[in-house]
Formats: structure tokens, sequence, C-alpha cells
């Protein structure tokens, strides 16, 4: 009885004490009970996560701080990964002491695993303190709870994922939450040096973090020319800390040599430049702002003065009008970056074939997931501009502005803004939940009143992001269902497992020399981590990948021999299911480029050409040329593997 009152009173009722931890609980058993978690299949679901311990492997292997090269990628190319060292240090904390003794893979890997975990704490312990300052202490807890719903934002926070994304969404949310205590307490110059703090670790890990501090700096510009005292003065001192913050990163991050680059796709001296000016700015505008107590002069003065910043700041970096990928090559900027699925806009999902009613189906189910939700958030806020108090009016404008911007950038251009969409449109639905509820206890009464207040549960949390697509999708009951928490996100359709350890173990020749495999992007960081090989291609700013896509993509032997002389391959490695990306059908438009060809086994199969098909569709379909050796992988059906035979190159007389 003692215990079902402590659960009533700290579990099920405000302040809902438990709520945080009863929910980090429910995801960490979930974690570790789904038969598809890491923690039972030692697979990664991203190919950034193993480069990023391949990063973490070669620092803890004495390479320099500031070195961040790949020296088996691309072999001979010098091929560097501006990734911050910051990202690499819980990494490599909990890894090195473990080096002796479990590996550098085993290491690395138990690594992956704790991480996020950690990381899970911190924005279990965020969401809270965003909704406080909208719900109140006592209801502010509901918003982890809601935070389960939020799919694409928690799985970045999933155990293996390592890479910068989920820094970066809670430096995001930290930099919302800062931005509240500057404009609400008047004693908050601490969050002022803290989110200026958090905000310069932001930038040293990507550019990610731009768009987020650049909304925040116009917040709070406007807030403090509006509003004037101390918010302004808040304003100020946030410049100024941030500004300093980044000097001072710039040659903790980059080597000397480095310094005058001034590259938009990592931390360069361009984001020195860019706080520079940014804090300038916040300075000016409180020391002019000083002389009246006109709002309307203040607003044209921070006006004049952002004009002016950025005026100076294209002026002195003028290739930030080219977008951020402006530091690509031609190939992956345009061709690699629009097939890689998260860095395409939302809105590719509402193309609608009217001869084919599936694509309205997926439509739905990607606004019911995705935008649903966030779309009523953004009412809410709208809503509580017109009736809320004043000083509560600058909060809600806050979380309005980071939500909406949120919403256009993955709609229009990344699918991976989704991230942040969901994490800001968790507060105003926690209290969009207990406006239903309050409403609710008004109007109804005894048990209708209890199943009133699940639906109104459902209808903002499990039925658009769990309950539907669960339906549609065929999902089953466990683990799928009840361990929602910890979807693994693995393309099942490629393990490399088997592949990567029969290259790699000791019974083979292939680890007794140096080798060269030609594989696609999406392998080569696995393959890094798991086998002592080298290889050519990864999905990043690799030149090769252009050489590797020519290779696959290739409908003459001449073209394909030559990449595999270039870079000296040894061995060739392809998935039984083609990438489209490789094999030209990426972009299928019947009858022109993609054509219907009956296989081996009977069925019909789209292909790029009757009569000259890809090399990787000729590899799949056992049209094996002379120069390439099959080699059967036990236990791995789905991957290909060749060994090179190249006759001997013609020499010049």
């Amino acid at each position: 009885m003692r215990l079902y009152r402590f659960l009533g009173q700290n579990l099920f009722a405000p302040p809902y004490r438990l709520l945080p931890l009863a929910v980090f609980v429910y995801i960490a058993l979930s974690f570790f009970y789904h038969p598809q978690s890491p923690f039972h299949t030692f697979r990664l679901s991203d190919p950034d996560d193993y480069m990023h311990l391949n990063e973490v492997i070669n620092w803890l292997q004495r390479q320099n701080w500031y070195d961040l090269s790949q020296p088996r990628l691309s072999p001979g190319a010098h091929i560097i990964l501006h990734w911050s060292r910051l990202v690499d240090l819980p990494i490599a904390l909990i890894a090195g002491p473990l080096f002796k003794a479990f590996g550098a893979m085993g290491a690395a890997m138990t690594a992956a695993l704790v991480v996020p975990i950690i990381l899970l704490v911190l924005l279990l312990t965020l969401l809270p303190a965003l909704a406080e300052p909208l719900v109140g202490e006592e209801r502010a807890n509901l918003a982890a709870l809601l935070a389960l719903f939020a799919p694409m934002m928690l799985f970045n926070f999933t155990p293996g994922r390592v890479d910068h994304h989920n820094w970066e969404i809670l430096i995001a949310g930290f930099g919302l939450f800062g931005l509240e205590r500057m404009a609400y307490d008047k004693n908050g110059w601490r969050f002022c040096v803290l989110t200026a703090f958090t905000s310069a670790c932001g930038l040293w890990i990507g550019t990610e973090a731009l768009p987020w501090l650049i909304l925040l700096i116009a917040c709070l510009a406007i807030a403090g020319a509006w509003y004037g005292g101390y918010i302004l003065r808040h304003a100020a001192l946030f410049g100024a800390a941030l500004a300093f913050t980044t000097a001072c990163f710039l040659p903790i991050a980059l080597p000397y040599n480095e310094w005058h680059r001034l590259a938009m796709s990592w931390f360069s001296l361009a984001d020195v430049i860019f706080t520079a000016l940014a804090g300038g700015m916040l300075v000016l505008g409180w020391a002019l702002g000083q002389l009246t107590k006109k709002r309307w002069l203040r607003l044209g003065l921070m006006a004049a003065l952002s004009l002016f910043a950025v005026t100076l700041f294209l002026h002195f970096v003028p290739q930030a009008l080219n977008g951020p990928f402006t530091d690509y090559d031609d190939f992956n900027s345009t061709t690699a970056l629009d097939n890689i699925a998260e860095a395409t806009p939302l809105s590719a999902a509402f193309h609608f074939n009217p001869y084919n009613h599936l694509t309205y189906t997926r439509a739905l189910m990607v606004f019911i997931r995705f935008l649903f939700l966030p779309l009523i958030a953004l009412t809410i806020i709208g809503w509580q501009l017109r009736h809320a108090r004043v000083k509560e009016r600058m909060v809600w404008s806050f979380h309005g502005a980071f939500l909406l911007t949120a919403i256009l950038l993955s709609v229009f251009w990344q699918v991976r803004i989704a991230w942040f969409m969901q994490m800001f449109a968790i507060a105003p639905l926690v209290w969009l939940l207990f406006a239903w509820w309050k409403k609710i206890s008004h109007e109804i009464k005894g048990r209708t009143r209890f199943w009133a207040e699940i639906g109104v549960f459902l209808v903002l949390g499990p039925l658009p992001v769990l309950l539907v697509p669960a339906v549609t999708s065929g999902m089953n009951l466990y683990p799928d269902f009840l361990l929602f928490p910890a979807a693994h996100g693995v393309d099942d359709a490629c393990n490399l497992t088997r592949a990567a350890e029969f290259i790699g173990s000791p019974r083979h020749r292939y680890v007794y020399f140096p080798i060269t495999i030609l594989a696609g992007a999406n392998e080569g960081p696995e393959l890094l981590f798991r086998t002592p090989a080298n290889v050519i291609a990864a999905n990043f700013d690799v030149p090769a990948n252009r050489d590797v896509f020519d290779f696959f993509n290739a409908r003459d032997d001449k073209a394909a021999i030559a990449v595999l002389r270039k870079w000296h391959a040894d061995l060739v490695l392809t998935c039984r299911n083609v990438p489209p990306f490789y094999a030209g059908l990426d972009h299928p438009e019947a009858g022109k480029n993609v054509f219907l060809r009956q296989g081996a086994d009977g069925k019909l199969h789209l292909t790029s050409s009757l009569d000259h098909p890809t090399l990787i569709e000729k590899l799949v379909n056992n049209q094996i040329p002379q120069w390439l050796k099959p080699v059967e992988i036990p236990e791995a059906k789905d991957y290909l593997l060749f060994e090179v035979k190249l006759p001997p190159a013609k020499t010049k007389p």
C-alpha cells in the first residue's frame, strides 16, 4: 500500500518526480532486450558511427590530436575528415582503459554502447527544463514521457549512435533553454556564459549548430531591443562570451597551418569571424541602447547593426553564399549527396503519382508520423501568443521561432532536421495535454473521465507515431511494438558482419599482406573498423567515391579496369541487393532508364539496360568478367566477393 501511494504521488500524479527515471529505465531495458539491438548484434546503425570509432581508435593508437586523417581510406590520397575531437573525448575515455582487455574493436564498441546512454540521461533532464516555463515545475516532467513519441530524435540516442548528431540535438535544446533563462531571469548571467560556451562547442562539433545559433542570436537581439534592461545586458554578455570562447577553441581544434581556412562545412576561422561579428553586434546594441528608452529606435539600431555584421561576414567569407557543402567536390556535393536519405527534404515524400495509390498512403503516413504533432504544437504556440500574459508571450515566441524554423528546414531542406523539430514540439504538446485534461476534469466524471484522459494522451503520442504506423506496416507485437524505443535502423538486406569477419580472419591470407578493397561507400567505414584492409570509398567527402561509382556503373571493361589499376585494388565486394545509386536506377523512369528482365530465378528484375547493363548488375546476375575471380563467403550469402586478376598492363615501347 505504501509503494502504491508512493508511485501514485511521484509517477502517476504531479509533480511526476519519478517519470524521467521510469522512462529512462524503460528505454534502457528496450535497448537491452530488443533482439536487433547492438547489445546483441554487435552492429551499428550508420556508417558515420563506424567512422567515428575508427577515428577514436586511430587517436588511441598514438595518432596526433590534430591529425584527423584516415590512413587506410583511399590509401595514398591523405583523406582528412574534419570531425571534432570533442565528440571523440567521451568515447576515448571509456575505450582507452579497455584497450588491452578487449582489443581495439571490442573497446571501441563497448564505448559506443555506453556513451549514448549517458547522453540520453542529459536529454531526459533537458526536456522537462524546456517545458517548465510553459507548464510549470509540477507538470514539466511529463515532457520526458512524450519523448518516447519522437522517434527520429530518440533514434540518435540509441546505443551505438556515436556520431555527432545527438550532441547537436542537446546543444540546440540547451540553446533554447538558455535563451529562456536569459530572457526570464534578471540574475541569469550564468546562463549567458554557459549558453555561449555550449554554442561554441556546437560550432566546433559541426555546422549543424549554426542555424540554431543564428536563431538564438536573432531572438535574443530582438527581445533585448524590445524590452531593454537586463535582457539587452544579457545579450551583450552572451555575445562577448560567444566570441571569446569560439576564438579560444580555434587553436585547440585546428593546427596552426589551417587557421587561415574559411571552410563552411566544418569548424574554421569562418566561425570565429561569425561569432566575433555577432558578438560585436550584440555588445554595440547594448551600448547604444542605453542612450534611448524608445524601443522602436533600439530595434532600428539592432537591425542596422545586424545588417552591417552580415555584410562584413559575406565580405570576409564570400563562399558562405554557396551553402554548407561548398568545400565538397562536384560529385560528393551533388550526385552522392542526393542519394543520402537523411539529406533529402521531407517534401520528397509528398510527390504523388495519380496512377499509384500507394504514394498517397505513404505521404499520409509520413505526415501523421512526423508532421502531425509538430503542426499541432505550432498551432498551440500561435494561440498562446494571443492569449498568454505579456511576459509569457516572449517565451512562447522563442519556442515558436525554433519550432517553425525546424519544420521549414525539415520540409524544404533536409529531413534530418526533423530530429530538432520533434524535440521543439514536446513542450507545447505537454501544455496542450494538461489543458485538455483540465477541461475534461471539469466536464466529465467517473470512469468516463479516465478513458477520456487516456484518449487525449493517445492522440498526442502513441496514435500518430506508433499505433497507426504499426497497423499499416504489420509491426509485430514483440519486440517491435513493446520495445519500440530500441528501433535499430539497420538495413538487414546487406549484413556486412560475416563478410568482414571472413576478410579479416587470421585463417585467410588477406590479413598477411596489405590489401585494398573496392566496395560501396556505405561499406567502407565498417570494413575499416572490422578488418585491417584499406578501402577506397566512404560516405563522406572522399574524392575516390567518384571512382567507385564509375567502376560499378561501368558498361565496358576498360573503364572498370582503369579504376582497379588506379587504386591497386585486390578485392571487390558488393551486396546482392543492388544499390540503385550504383546501377543508375536511383531516379527510375519506365521505358527510358529502367527495364524488366527475367532473371535466373524466373522472376522479373529491374535493369538499367537490356543490352548494356552496368557492371554491378552483371556481377549479381553471375555475368562475371574474366579479370574477377569469385570467392565464396561462408554464411554470408547476401554479399559477393571477388579477387582481382588483371592481366599485366601494357607498357609503351
